[in-house]
């Protein structure tokens, strides 16, 4: 069975998703996990790009088939196609650390029951000069889970679909 689902929707994104697909593909230890792409009308040259990507068994294109306003329609798509136990979205200008995935695999494998995990990330502007360093919602993390899932739906933790590890059969069961 596979750990995750990477959901990368993109639009004109060639001057930063490669180093986004390199990020993970830099992955280290043995993680079982799916990258999915997903054009959400892109009219530049980024699908050139990925193309060396696709080369790859786990790196898959698709296209998305409404055009709308952000990305939501390109993730819940992407959710549908999904093999993986967990959802993790990222944006085609974010890159992980190279022990992302195998940090979540640990922090799953000690408890099958956990439904999500919260990220810390931080944020450089397009220099690379520092603009955030951690999440500011994190210790409200430290409670119970419906505490953790009410403060999250009501948009007191950052309400953000990347950054976050989500259960797929929380998302389909509560249709998010």
């Amino acid at each position: 069975m596979i750990f995750c689902s990477i959901i990368i929707p993109f639009q004109n994104s060639q001057k930063t998703i490669i180093k986004c697909l390199q990020s993970i593909k830099n992955q280290i230890g043995k993680i079982d996990y799916e990258v999915i792409l997903i054009d959400d009308f892109s009219k530049d040259n980024t699908k050139k790009k990925i193309r060396p990507f696709l080369k790859y068994n786990n790196f898959k294109l698709t296209k998305s088939k409404k055009k709308t306003f952000g990305p939501g329609y390109a993730r819940n798509l992407g959710i549908n196609i999904a093999r993986g136990n967990y959802i993790y979205f990222l944006d085609s200008d974010d890159e992980l650390r190279r022990d992302a995935l195998i940090s979540l695999f640990k922090i799953i494998s000690t408890n099958k029951n956990i439904d999500i995990v919260f990220n810390n990330f931080k944020i450089d502007d397009l220099v690379g000069n520092l603009k955030k360093k951690d999440r500011s919602d994190l210790n409200l993390l430290k409670k119970n889970k419906t505490l953790v899932l009410k403060n999250f739906f009501q948009l007191s933790i950052i309400p953000q679909a990347i950054s976050n590890l989500i259960k797929k059969k929380l998302i389909k069961k509560n249709k998010i």
